[in-house]
């Protein structure tokens, strides 16, 4: 819970000052013992700590955002919504639309192509392969039955 002082109850600066509970209990307990001085260096100290403390996440969150830029998916999300944007009719499920057009943005259709092409080559390989494998299979049967007779 915070606590807010005006300037006249805090006697500390000139504005209105938001101060956590053990700020307030350090502001209470000091004041009758302590010139107006020292309760302003306490405070620094535990504003200093405070802010440090602030610090630390915003530096992580700094580091994590550059890490996704130069991953390059803050601009494929950044596509995707734009697309999902400037789309004339709005899908009925937005997650599904981005879920499926997140994978296929760094695809263009130039880079695609070959590997379009590169599947339409192999899948014929694979039915001449299978065709010659069954007349070589034939081929075999028509020899086993000899061998068989003459054992």
């Amino acid at each position: 819970m915070l606590t807010t002082f005006s300037a006249p109850q805090a006697k500390l600066c000139t504005t209105s000052v938001v101060l956590p509970p053990v700020v307030c209990a350090l502001l209470g307990a000091t004041r009758q013992h302590k010139a107006l001085s020292d309760i302003r260096s306490e405070l620094k100290v535990v504003a200093n700590a405070i802010m440090a403390h602030y610090k630390a996440p915003d530096s992580k969150r700094e580091q994590f955002r550059r890490y996704l830029e130069k991953a390059g998916v803050v601009d494929s999300l950044t596509k995707v919504l734009v697309d999902l944007y400037e789309k004339q009719e709005k899908p009925d499920n937005p997650l599904e639309f981005v879920k499926d057009n997140l994978g296929t943005s760094s695809l263009s259709q130039g880079s695609s192509y070959p590997l379009q092409q590169e599947v339409i080559d192999l899948r014929q390989k694979c039915a001449s392969l299978e065709e010659e494998n069954k007349q070589l299979r034939t081929k075999l049967l028509q020899y086993e039955p000899e061998e068989k007779a003459a054992e």
